[in-house]
C-alpha cells in the first residue's frame, strides 16, 4: 500500500514528472528481479506498462480544456484506462482506493482537470564526466 503524503505528492507532479517517477520504480524493479529471464520478462512488462500510463496522460492532455468546459469534471480528479476516463471523484484518494479495488492488476493515470496544466520543477541528479 502506498503511504497517503507519498501518493498525494506523486499526484501533484506535472504528468512528466510522474513518468520520470514511474520509469525510476520500474527500473529499481528490474534491477531486483532475480533470474536474467525474470528480469527481461518485467522489462517487457514494465515497458508496456509505461506505454500505457504515457498514452493515457497524453490522452488526459488532449481532453483536458474539454474536461474543463464540462462541471461534471472541473476541479474533479479523473481515472483514465485505454484512453477513456472510467470514473471521478472530489477526492484523489477514494478515487485511487476504488480504482486500485475495480482495476487492480491494470495500469491507470490519474489526474485533476484544471483549467492550465500544472509545471512543477523536479531536481534530478546530473550525471558528471
Amino acid at each position: 500500500m502506498i503511504r497517503s503524503d507519498m501518493w498525494n505528492e506523486f499526484l501533484n507532479l506535472p504528468p512528466d514528472a510522474q513518468q520520470q517517477v514511474a520509469e525510476l520504480i520500474a527500473d529499481l524493479r528490474r534491477k531486483s528481479c532475480c533470474s536474467s529471464e525474470s528480469a527481461s520478462d518485467a522489462s517487457r512488462d514494465d515497458d508496456t506498462d509505461m506505454q500505457a500510463w504515457q498514452d493515457d496522460a497524453d490522452y488526459f492532455e488532449s481532453i483536458r480544456s474539454s474536461l474543463w468546459q464540462d462541471k461534471t469534471y472541473r476541479q474533479k480528479y479523473v481515472a483514465i484506462r485505454h484512453r477513456a476516463v472510467i470514473d471521478t471523484d472530489d477526492d484523489k484518494f477514494e478515487l485511487f482506493e476504488r480504482i486500485s479495488r475495480q482495476h487492480a492488476a491494470d495500469v491507470v493515470f490519474i489526474a485533476k482537470v484544471q483549467r492550465e496544466s500544472q509545471v512543477v520543477e523536479v531536481p534530478s541528479p546530473e550525471i558528471g564526466p
